[in-house]
């Protein structure tokens, strides 16, 4: 798998949370973290939206007039950046036409996109990605508690002089592992009950 160009920005946030060197470790001759392996762990911890509308900010311009420029991504964040093209992250009106890139630009992190003309109000609709870096960093987290707990160095010694307790590190990612855990998204879904109303969904 390739690193795509518009994941840079969420690889290198997420090699913070997880202080994780691209050559930190090797396991039966994998390195570890290249961005590939962070990029597939983004992958497993994201949300597809499709046509997912945008809530509008109004603003008051002079006069009294009220003006739409801000428009939310409300409930996520952390989103894959455009490529320029019309696949990752990209925003329609109603009948369903292309807002070109030239028109917005957008704070990716936090889900705001900012049009450089007053909108007027008009229903407008994301397609994107959006990741969720705290369930991504615990999972990273969690893959580093089985290296270190199962790996050569995984264990305790002493010399007449000192005692090296690798053991530490073990206890150590799995803090941080439940730490980033308690971060995650929830998970929601909806439960069906065939035996009380058909095509009901409580």
């Amino acid at each position: 798998m390739t690193e795509r160009s518009s994941m840079s920005a969420l690889i290198i946030e997420l090699r913070g949370m997880v202080h994780a060197g691209i050559e930190e470790y090797t396991v039966f001759g994998i390195d570890y973290w290249s961005n590939e392996q962070l990029q597939a762990i983004l992958d497993r911890n994201r949300i597809d939206l499709y046509r997912c509308q945008l809530d509008k900010v109004p603003r008051t311009a002079a006069g009294g007039a009220v003006q739409y420029f801000d428009h939310w991504i409300t409930g996520y964040d952390h989103f894959e950046r455009t490529d320029g093209g019309t696949a990752i992250f990209y925003i329609e009106d109603a009948a369903g036409n292309d807002q070109g890139t030239a028109l917005w630009s957008a704070d990716y992190n936090v889900g705001l996109v900012t049009f450089a003309q007053d909108t007027g109000g008009t229903a407008l609709y994301v397609t994107a990605r959006s990741y969720d870096l705290p369930g991504a960093a615990a999972e990273v987290w969690r893959q580093k508690t089985g290296h270190f707990a199962a790996g050569p160095e995984g264990f305790d010694f002493s010399t007449d002089n000192m005692s090296v307790k690798r053991s530490q590190r073990v206890e150590q990612a799995q803090y941080m592992a439940n730490y980033y855990a308690g971060q995650m998204r929830p998970k929601v879904t909806q439960i069906f009950r065939s035996d009380v109303n058909a095509g009901s969904n409580y």
